[in-house]
């Protein structure tokens, strides 16, 4: 794997050896890096990522930006079903850059594919009351919150821009 890591931080080498040490998952994640030199984030970030969906086991994420972590937490989702037996959930991964999005799409390793989604949609520029800031241009229709606050969360929404 490209060298992701190179800055002799003591976490940083617990969590490659942490990660070295589940052979599966670190397969996946060179995998998933082959062929590109993005490397994405530090050892001590994917372990993170992993170790939190192993202990909260939601059953849907929703990852902004495409790339290594999304198979890491796909696999950290197929883990805990394989645990629970039940299904594994999902990973929807949003991408706003093109080029970007068709490399997660040849990288995301097969093992990992039936779980996720990768979404291609730009940002663009908004505005909610006094802040400005960016968005994607579509969302996905994800169940993620109680009807009640999504409605609530739409409603402000049409009331910003409309």
């Amino acid at each position: 794997m490209a060298d992701m890591n190179d800055t002799g931080n003591g976490l940083v080498r617990r969590a490659e050896a942490v990660l070295r040490a589940n052979g599966p998952l670190w397969e996946l994640m060179r995998e998933a890096s082959a062929g590109t030199a993005v490397t994405g984030a530090s050892y001590s970030y994917y372990l993170t990522l992993y170790e939190q969906v192993r202990a909260i086991r939601p059953r849907e994420i929703l990852e902004c930006g495409a790339g290594i972590s999304t198979g890491v937490l796909a696999y950290a989702l197929m883990e805990n079903a394989r645990e629970d037996g039940g299904a594994p959930g999902r990973v929807t991964s949003m991408e706003d850059d093109r080029d970007w999005f068709e490399t997660a799409q040849v990288r995301l390793p097969e093992a990992v594919r039936g779980v996720v989604d990768l979404i291609h949609s730009p940002k663009v520029d908004r505005f909610y009351t006094c802040f400005r800031g960016v968005q994607y241009e579509s969302l996905p229709n994800l169940r993620l919150f109680p009807t009640t606050e999504l409605k609530l969360h739409m409603a402000r929404q049409d009331e910003v821009e409309g």
